[in-house]
């Protein structure tokens, strides 16, 4: 009996590293909380996410202290915007002496590539405020520009985590999907798709594409409505009522 019980506890320690192997996800740090908040959508429970920055923290003054180095040091994969936003990054990412997660390497994804600058300065002044020579790297803020930031991430850790990519690419779609119901709501996105509502909400189409479509008898029918431009909901409908309209904002 007593050697059956120390065979079942030796049998218990072997696998205990097997079944904490198995359990293991992948570390991703962010420079952001909304970075990391864009990760843990499309990562879901293959990864762990941690964000160097506090919400409360301006992202362009955050000290480069030991703690987040070792945090860094870490991390299976580094996301930032970059475009001089996070100008202490890259002082963290020396003393972090990780070489995964270094700029040319796999476990370096930076969140701004591909999307479209704004307010890129003609002439460098701090005049105006903060300086910002590739132009406004609060690109975040942007929906449409979100879901590039969570395409560059899915990327990256399909690089860092091959196995994961099915899981990767289902997490993207899912949050691809949920940022366009936002938008235009539920029932347009069921009927177009989000790809051919992107477009022409980009080419500043989309409501008068809506409101010049004319729908079949059958369709208006199925449908319930007589334009498509009922069917319109999400943040573009709210912000409507902003067209044409002076606003101030700080």
């Amino acid at each position: 009996m007593k050697f059956c019980s120390r065979l079942l506890i030796l049998f218990l320690f072997l696998i205990q590293p097997l079944t904490l192997m198995g359990k293991d996800k992948i570390l991703v740090v962010t420079t952001l909380p909304d970075l990391a908040f864009i990760t843990k959508e499309v990562g879901g429970s293959r990864v762990e996410v941690v964000a160097l920055a506090k919400g409360y923290q301006d992202p362009h003054y955050v000290t480069p202290s030991l703690k987040l180095m070792s945090i860094v040091n870490k991390a299976d994969m580094f996301v930032e915007i970059g475009l001089q936003l996070e100008l202490w990054s890259e002082r963290v990412i020396d003393g972090a002496r990780n070489p995964k997660i270094r700029p040319g390497q796999k476990g370096y994804v930076l969140a701004s590539q591909g999307v479209s600058l704004m307010e890129i300065p003609k002439v460098l002044s701090r005049s105006g405020g903060d300086l910002h020579p590739y132009g406004n790297p609060h690109i975040w803020v942007d929906p449409l520009n979100s879901k590039i930031i969570a395409r560059n991430i899915v990327n990256g850790l399909k690089r860092v985590d091959p196995e994961g990519s099915e899981a990767y690419e289902k997490g993207w779609k899912a949050f691809d999907r949920r940022i366009s119901e936002k938008l235009y709501g539920k029932k347009l996105v069921a009927l177009f798709g989000p790809r051919v509502l992107d477009k022409l909400f980009k080419k500043k189409r989309l409501v008068s594409f809506l409101k010049r479509k004319k729908l079949s008898s059958r369709l208006q029918k199925r449908l319930g409505v007589k334009s498509l431009y009922q069917l319109l909901g999400g943040w573009v409908k709210t912000s409507l009522v902003f067209r044409n309209k002076k606003i101030i904002f700080y």
